[in-house]
This record gives structure tokens, C-alpha cells and sequence, in this order.
């Protein structure tokens, strides 16, 4: 495994927790929604560009 692999991994869970966090936020912050949820999907996009996939 690459090191850039392994960074996306990293972004890819910290925004998958980003998101997680802000949904128990809700209804406080959710015109935030849709700019976290933009943030995870494009780093899951670079992680699945890079040919490793999703992190468990």
C-alpha cells in the first residue's frame, strides 16, 4: 500500500466521521450537509481512483 493510499484512507475516514458527527448535530447544522457530504464524496472518489476502494 502506497503512501498516498494511505492518506486518502485516512481523509476518507475522517470525513466519513465528519459526517457521522454532523448528523448528531442535526437539526443545528444542516445547511452544513451538503458541503461535508461533497468533501466525503470526493475523497472516496480520489481513494477509488487510486484503486484501493473504500475503507471498512
Amino acid at each position: 500500500m502506497t503512501t498516498k493510499v494511505r492518506k486518502l484512507q485516512l481523509r476518507a475516514t475522517i470525513a466519513r466521521t465528519n459526517l457521522g458527527d454532523l448528523a448528531e448535530d442535526l437539526p443545528v447544522q444542516w445547511i452544513e450537509i451538503e458541503d461535508v457530504a461533497e468533501r466525503k464524496h470526493a475523497v472516496y472518489g480520489e481513494l477509488d481512483g487510486a484503486g484501493e476502494g473504500s475503507p471498512k
